[in-house]
């Protein structure tokens, strides 16, 4: 990434204001073909008030984004993660090494909070995704319904410590 100042904001779901949501959209409408009204209602009904939004803004604009949502998973026992969704990082920046600050940021919340991180991904992204530090979960995995989640799962802050995952909230 070229020598600029970026800024990196952490912000609960419940303090984001009108205009930061509005550039979140907005950002997200470069990676997926949904209304603005689509996008406002899903976030609406997928991001809870006490989730994450992590923003990095540079130029003065938003350049990348990312959310961290409290979930439950089973594996013996019941375990709180941090799954890590909606990863964008404005068009013109891409190829630039934001994506990799973005991950970064968002695994220095995670292991500042001693929590373990989870994602879904495409298999394109996976090695991505393991250049920052997330390992993928080659065990099985399920939805709430038991369904088998076909996504590349990968973890941050991971210890072997899960042999099966059972997601008991929605996926993100």
């Amino acid at each position: 990434m070229q020598s600029q100042h970026l800024h990196t904001k952490f912000i609960l779901h419940r303090n984001l204001t009108e205009s930061e949501m509005e550039q979140i959209v907005l950002l997200k409408k470069q990676h997926w073909d949904y209304t603005v009204e689509d996008q406002l209602r899903w976030i609406e009904s997928n991001i809870q008030p006490q989730d994450i939004h992590l923003l990095i803004y540079g130029e003065s604009r938003l350049m990348a984004y990312l959310n961290l949502v409290h979930r439950t998973v089973l594996n013996a026992v019941e375990k709180h993660v941090l799954g890590v969704g909606n990863v964008c990082v404005d068009k013109a920046f891409r190829r630039t090494g934001l994506g990799a600050v973005l991950m970064w940021s968002a695994n220095w919340y995670l292991k500042t909070h001693h929590t373990v991180g989870m994602l879904l991904c495409k298999a394109p992204l996976c090695r991505f995704y393991e250049s920052v530090a997330w390992e993928k979960f080659e065990q099985k995995a399920c939805d709430k319904q038991g369904n088998v989640l076909n996504e590349n799962i990968h973890l941050y802050v991971y210890n072997g410590a899960f042999s099966t995952i059972k997601l008991l909230g929605d996926v993100f």
